[in-house]
């Protein structure tokens, strides 16, 4: 039985697809291999990094309770019906004072004016819970509909990232950070690259990623700035019909140059011929 390549377990190990068995007999290599446990260490800060590739939409704090509670309240008695309702005790009948008759049809219509009110204000109140609870239902749905767009577009960097076309190089300067690492699935043509202890370009500045075809011009795949941290992880799509076998990056004027204008901070080639 042949032995088995090792490296090329890499990001399935990391991302939890090896049967039992195979992780078993990876890691008991990864035991023994220090450049394998180096190469472990740098697919974790990958997918550490996806995290941040894009943008995390949450919905409104408290939006499911308020919705909720709009849906189920209802409106309540104001004190004159409750006093209509209940006030009075009608088995019980009552003696009017002489001077009372005169009286009743002014007492009659304030409380009729108060009814009319109240039912009013009620009726305002539970119209605008109305629509405040349409207003966030319809947020929550829009909400949900850039989760699922993002949840769609980090499976498809995982395809990319396990695709069994992927190629992988290490473009590094000179025995000292920075660094990055380029993930190509040539069967879609499609780049992941993750840029560690990069400082964040200058003003005026940008960096550019470039693939080099052998005895061929280098080809822009585009420019990319890192973060406060040093790291950048993105997605490009690369030339139709591009077979490079260097990558490079190099630092060029904002908006980048359509050649290497600098001497490449990082240069790489792929791990292995495919």
């Amino acid at each position: 039985m042949s032995e088995p390549r090792w490296n090329e377990m890499v990001g399935a190990y990391v991302l939890g697809g090896l049967e039992a068995d195979e992780r078993r007999a990876f890691e008991e290599r990864l035991h023994q291999d220090v450049e394998l446990q180096a190469e472990v260490a740098r697919h974790h800060e990958v997918v550490a990094g996806l995290a941040h590739a894009l943008p995390t939409v949450q919905p409104p704090a408290g939006l499911k309770q308020r919705v909720l509670d709009a849906a189920r309240s209802t409106p309540q008695k104001t004190p004159a019906l409750q006093a209509m309702d209940g006030g009075a005790d009608a088995s019980k009948p009552t003696r009017r004072p002489a001077s009372a008759p005169s009286l009743l049809p002014w007492f009659a219509a304030a409380a009729a004016l108060v009814v009319a009110v109240g039912l009013g204000v009620l009726m305002q109140q539970a119209e605008d819970r109305r629509q405040v609870a349409e207003r966030e239902l319809a947020t929550t749905e829009a909400a949900v509909a850039e989760l699922e767009t993002e949840l769609a577009e980090r499976d498809s960097l995982l395809a990319t990232f396990l695709g069994p076309d992927v190629r992988t190089a290490s473009l590094s300067a000179t025995g000292q950070p920075p660094s990055a690492r380029l993930f190509w699935n040539t069967s879609t043509a499609t780049l992941l690259v993750a840029a560690f202890d990069l400082p964040p370009a200058e003003k005026g500045r940008t960096y550019q990623l470039w693939g080099i075809p052998e005895g061929e011009n280098p080809v822009s795949l585009g420019t990319f700035q890192t973060g406060p941290d040093g790291t950048a992880v993105f997605r490009r799509q690369a030339p139709e019909g591009l077979d490079f076998q260097l990558g490079a990056v190099s630092e060029e004027p904002a908006g980048g140059s359509p050649q290497p204008t600098t001497t490449p901070i990082l240069v790489g080639s792929w791990t292995q011929a495919q």
